[in-house]
């Protein structure tokens, strides 16, 4: 299950960087907590075990959203920095 969260993280810090659309976080949740519950639930886990990782993967996606949009503020601060200041 590391994996599924390496991959939620990455996906997160991509939307983040690329997209900036909520929108697309919230599907991308949805994407990401539906087939992990069945899976899971289909390899005899408790219930209350696969709701407690879905969580986990969706503050997993949400962190990495963050974190890609603070890079891409900072970046596109950094460029509009340098592009004002006289050489």
């Amino acid at each position: 299950m590391l994996w599924l969260f390496v991959l939620a993280g990455g996906t997160g810090l991509l939307l983040g960087l690329w997209l900036r659309r909520v929108v697309l976080v919230l599907v991308a949740s949805g994407l990401f907590v539906v087939p992990a519950i069945v899976a899971m639930t289909l390899a005899q886990w408790p219930l209350l075990t696969a709701v407690a990782y879905a969580y986990a993967l969706i503050g997993t996606l949400q962190l990495g959203y963050l974190a890609g949009l603070m890079l891409a503020r900072a970046g596109s601060r950094a460029q509009a920095r340098d592009l004002l200041s006289p050489e």
